[in-house]
């Protein structure tokens, strides 16, 4: 008696822990897709609005009509850092044909922040990333 109950419940216990480990792939899985989200030329980027390090709001859609580099950056970042003089170089060589370029801060407008500002991005707008 006691071991029909046991070869029961070992049973219930293995379809249990299938159960289980499939309910996990499952939700693991949920959010998955192989679509690829991501913008082509010509198609008009998701607009954002942002504060710069002077409190001013920027928002992508000012720029509309303009080509605009973003460019993620950090002061911990060192080839984040590096970049920027090549952007002002860029900025400085063909703002005149409409040229802006917008360097998102991903750090709050720590003082590191506004020193990179102020030596190199003055000329760029430096939104603050959140």
């Amino acid at each position: 008696m006691w071991s029909r109950e046991r070869s029961k419940l070992g049973k219930l216990g293995q379809w249990g822990i299938i159960f289980l480990v499939f309910t996990l792939i499952s939700f693991s899985l949920w959010g998955c897709t192989t679509e690829r989200v991501s913008g082509s030329i010509g198609t008009p980027a998701a607009d954002f609005l942002l504060k710069d390090l002077r409190g001013e709001e920027i928002a992508l859609s000012q720029f509309r009509g303009k080509a605009v580099i973003i460019d993620f950056w950090a002061t911990w970042c060192p080839p984040c850092r590096a970049s920027i003089p090549h952007l002002r170089d860029i900025y400085r060589r063909y703002k005149g044909r409409g040229l802006v370029v917008l360097g998102i801060i991903l750090e709050q407008s720590s003082a590191s922040s506004i020193f990179l500002y102020r030596r190199y991005g003055h000329q760029l707008s430096c939104p603050v990333g959140k």
